[in-house]
């Protein structure tokens, strides 16, 4: 009987360490992710501080004068539009490019707006 205890014992401990390695393995993820295509309204890129560098977005999630990137205002001013939009070493926005467009009679027009402030 003490005999079966012990085996009963050291069977359990095994079975725990066991569970525990396969259900820790299970969800670790190395590596990238790889995609074949992603829906998004809005990417920012950051550092590993959270200082965003850039922003990628559509009209509906660009940044209007009320939201704050690096404890920054944004521009009140400026119309939305998708574009990207850069942020300096010191979190200030130094830049962007714009997409706009509209369809005036038959033919539609296009924009791109580049703005790129130097270093």
């Amino acid at each position: 009987m003490n005999r079966e205890l012990i085996f009963l014992r050291t069977f359990a401990f095994t079975a725990a360490i066991g569970i525990v390695f396969l259900t820790a393995s299970a969800f670790k993820i190395s590596g990238n992710q790889k995609f074949t295509e992603i829906d998004v309204e809005r990417i920012n890129i950051v550092e590993k501080d959270g200082t965003v560098k850039m922003i990628i977005t559509n009209v509906g999630k660009f940044p209007t004068g009320e939201e704050k990137i690096n404890s920054r205002p944004t521009n009140k001013t400026r119309k939305k539009r998708s574009g990207m939009l850069f942020f300096n070493e010191e979190g200030i926005e130094c830049g962007g490019f714009i997409y706009d467009g509209q369809k005036k009679s038959e033919r539609p027009q296009f924009r791109v707006i580049s703005n790129l402030r130097p270093v």
